[in-house]
């Protein structure tokens, strides 16, 4: 069953309503074109898991739109871990920054950061997060052959995707990746956001499973998070309770 969700995972680049109907179909295992893939992904040192092995994630099986495999590299025992958070921060000054130097250590010794890599929302704490050696599990948008591994801890980090080698990002590749990463974070963690940012659609997606959004009061009217705290959020002072130390 795995080899041929790994075909249906080519076939169909990911898509995995087309691997839904066709597995309930059934198709013809391709002996060869199987070794052929598998071959191609051990040149990258690239695994596949499926919704059968034993190891996939707990949290994907709560998916109503289900996930049945996705492509890996990295340290896989990230995704073991219970405190995997989604954080996000857009504005940049005096009153972030002292927020989130009160918050790093926390964060990277007791959690995971999920994140989609997007540049404007997540790419400076990302670097932070690095930097103090914080395991990071990053949702790519494409086969993982074309993903840039040039600054990734492997050690620290692993990246997934649901797309096989050679496919490229879509734009709704982007609404799935938000999806994903709402389903494996425990909650979404925001220090700031700007009015009217794009980040509202991640935040959608962990609404429209029921997750959880903290945000740290804003200091000024452009900044979204007291929108967000008015309209239901929760609002945090720290990171402590949130993690549970």
């Amino acid at each position: 069953m795995k080899d041929i969700i790994l075909l249906l995972s080519y076939k169909y680049k990911g898509n995995q309503y087309e691997i839904y109907k066709n597995l309930k179909k059934g198709i013809q295992l391709d002996k060869k074109q199987i070794k052929e893939i598998k071959d191609g992904l051990n040149k990258k040192d690239i695994n596949f898991i499926s919704i059968i092995d034993e190891s996939f994630p707990k949290e994907f099986y709560e998916m109503k739109e289900c996930l049945f495999g996705f492509f890996y590299k990295g340290n896989y025992k990230l995704m073991q871990n219970n405190s995997k958070f989604y954080i996000i921060n857009e504005i940049w000054d005096e009153y972030t920054s002292k927020i989130i130097k009160n918050s790093l250590n926390q964060l990277v010794q007791n959690s995971v950061l999920i994140t989609n890599n997007y540049k404007k929302t997540e790419n400076q704490f990302i670097k932070l997060f690095r930097t103090l050696g914080g395991k990071i599990i990053h949702i790519a948008k494409e086969g993982l052959d074309t993903f840039d591994f040039s600054e990734i801890n492997l050690e620290n980090e692993l990246v997934i995707s649901q797309y096989p080698l050679n496919t490229h990002p879509k734009i709704d590749f982007f609404k799935y990746s938000n999806y994903v990463s709402a389903t494996l974070s425990k909650t979404l963690i925001s220090f700031s956001m700007k009015n009217n940012s794009k980040a509202n659609h991640l935040i959608n997606s962990f609404l429209n499973i029921g997750k959880d959004i903290y945000c740290f009061p804003g200091n000024g009217i452009d900044n979204e998070n007291n929108k967000l705290i008015e309209s239901g959020a929760n609002m945090i002072l720290g990171v402590s309770k949130v993690i549970n130390i």
